[in-house]
């Protein structure tokens, strides 16, 4: 069973590391760490003791531990964005297909304000899936007049015979401020 440390009875380095640890798993959260600490049988100091260590005499041990298990908590995170995520994405269906009811039954206080909402909210949603997909969520045309005319007359698109050869720049007139 573990047990309160006395002050006669110091810590480990590797007692303190697994606290220092374990407080990292708990966030910073040094009532939780220690409640952890106790249930798993390891030898348990106060909580206000782990987070003193764990900002003043450990502070650089505590930085070392936090930095190398940063991967591992970091892909935690992502999971529960994830997570978060596809509870959103769930609760937005439900307000959808209830909104949708309510424009079946004509009870809609608003129905256009909550087709506008609907809609904005489709194309949102859209973007979002072509993201995740790497598709582009938007096309941006970049040429100028004079690049896209020779486009099509190329492929056939445009024919006009009668249309002069385009120049490759524009002419330069030249004039001098007299003649102006």
């Amino acid at each position: 069973m573990a047990r309160m440390a006395r002050a006669s009875d110091p810590y480990t380095p590797e007692e303190i590391d697994t606290c220092l640890e374990a407080l990292i798993a708990h966030a910073g959260n040094a009532t939780a760490a220690c409640e952890y600490l106790e249930l798993t049988g390891n030898r348990t100091p106060h909580f206000g003791t782990l987070h003193r260590w764990a900002n003043t005499s450990h502070f650089e041990r505590y930085e070392q531990l936090r930095e190398q298990f940063a991967p591992q908590r970091e892909g935690q995170l992502a999971n529960h964005y994830l997570d978060a995520s596809i509870v959103a994405a769930e609760a937005s269906m439900l307000a959808v297909a209830q909104a949708k009811q309510r424009l079946e039954d004509g009870v809609d206080p608003d129905p256009a304000r909550t087709a506008a909402n609907l809609a904005s909210m489709a194309q949102r949603l859209t973007d979002k899936r072509l993201a995740l997909q790497g598709r582009p969520q938007r096309i941006l045309e970049t040429r100028n007049e004079t690049e896209i005319l020779r486009s099509l007359l190329a492929k056939g698109v445009l024919k006009m015979p009668d249309l002069p050869d385009l120049p490759d720049e524009p002419k330069q007139i030249e004039a001098t401020g007299e003649e102006a």
